[in-house]
C-alpha cells in the first residue's frame, strides 16, 4: 500500500429530495441531511486535524436527486475513531432514528490507496478555504470527482486489474494536467470484526479509484484515453461488476495543509 491512511467512501440516500437538500428553513418535516454534513464538515475543519479528506458530494445524473456520496480520509484509526464519536455525527445519527433521513443504512466502502496515486496539491480544495452554510445555489467552479467500483468473487482476478489502474494513473501523470486526483484503493480490514466495504459486502474481490478533476470536460476526455479502454475490456474479459458514479463535489476540501 502507498500508505497508512484509511479511506471511506459513503453512499447515502435521503428520503426524499426535500430531505436532502431543501433550501429555507428547518422543519421537522423536511429536515437537510446535506445540512448536517456541513455542520459535521465545519466541526471537523477546525477539531479534527487528522480528518485529511472530506468531500460532500451530489451524482451528476438529474434523475437522481435523492443520493449524496461523502468521501473522506484519515490519517490513523484513531483519527476516524474521533470523527465518528465528534457531536454533529451523533446528532445526524439521532435525527436518522428519530426523523428517518435515510431510506436505509449507508453503503460504506472503507479502503486504503495502493501506490498508484497521482495528486496536484495545488489544485486541490484546501480545508482552509472555509466554505459558508450549504447552498446549492453557491456552487461554482468546483471540482468534479469520479467514483469507480470493481468487484469480483475471485481476488486474483482482482489482483490482475492493478497493473492497469497504474497504467491509467501513469498516462495521467505526463499527459492530463487537469486530472488533479487520482487514487486506486483496495480493501481493508479495521479490526474488531469491522466488514470493509460496510453494506455492499465486497472485501477481497474488490479495487476502486477516487477521480478528481478540474471539470467535467476533463473528466469526459480522461474517460476516452486507450488506458481507460483497456481496463474496461480486462473487467469485462474476467466477468468482473466494473461500475462509474459521476459526482460534482459541494463542499469540503481534499488536501489538508
Amino acid at each position: 500500500m502507498a500508505n497508512s491512511t484509511i479511506v471511506v467512501i459513503v453512499d447515502l440516500a435521503a428520503t426524499s429530495k426535500d430531505a436532502r437538500d431543501q433550501i429555507g428553513p428547518l422543519t421537522t418535516t423536511y429536515v437537510q441531511v446535506l445540512d448536517h454534513l456541513h455542520k459535521i464538515a465545519e466541526y471537523a475543519r477546525i477539531n479534527e486535524p487528522g480528518l485529511l479528506k472530506y468531500a460532500i458530494c451530489l451524482p451528476d445524473n438529474a434523475e437522481d436527486d435523492t443520493t449524496i456520496y461523502v468521501i473522506e480520509e484519515y490519517l490513523d484509526k484513531p483519527a476516524y475513531d474521533t470523527h465518528m464519536s465528534s457531536p454533529p455525527l451523533a446528532t445526524l445519527f439521532a435525527l436518522q432514528d428519530s426523523e428517518k433521513l435515510l431510506v436505509a443504512a449507508p453503503k460504506i466502502w472503507t479502503v486504503s490507496w495502493t501506490p498508484a496515486l497521482l495528486s496536484r496539491p495545488d489544485r486541490l480544495p484546501s480545508r482552509d478555504q472555509k466554505t459558508t452554510a450549504y447552498d446549492l445555489r453557491a456552487r461554482i467552479e468546483n471540482p468534479y470527482v469520479l467514483f469507480a467500483t470493481i468487484t469480483d468473487p475471485d481476488t486474483e482476478d482482482i489482483d490482475s486489474l492493478e497493473p492497469y489502474g497504474a497504467a491509467i494513473v501513469k498516462y495521467a501523470t505526463e499527459n492530463e494536467p487537469d486530472t488533479i486526483f487520482y487514487g486506486d484503493a483496495r480493501s481493508v480490514e479495521m479490526g474488531s470484526g469491522d466488514s470493509t466495504a460496510g453494506s455492499s459486502g465486497a472485501t477481497k474481490g474488490f479495487i476502486c479509484a477516487v477521480e478528481v478533476y478540474a471539470s467535467k470536460d476533463a473528466c469526459l476526455k480522461h474517460l476516452q484515453d486507450e488506458s481507460v479502454r483497456n481496463l474496461s475490456i480486462e473487467a469485462h474479459k474476467l466477468g468482473s461488476k466494473f461500475e462509474i458514479v459521476q459526482l460534482n463535489m459541494m463542499e469540503g476540501w481534499l488536501i489538508s495543509e
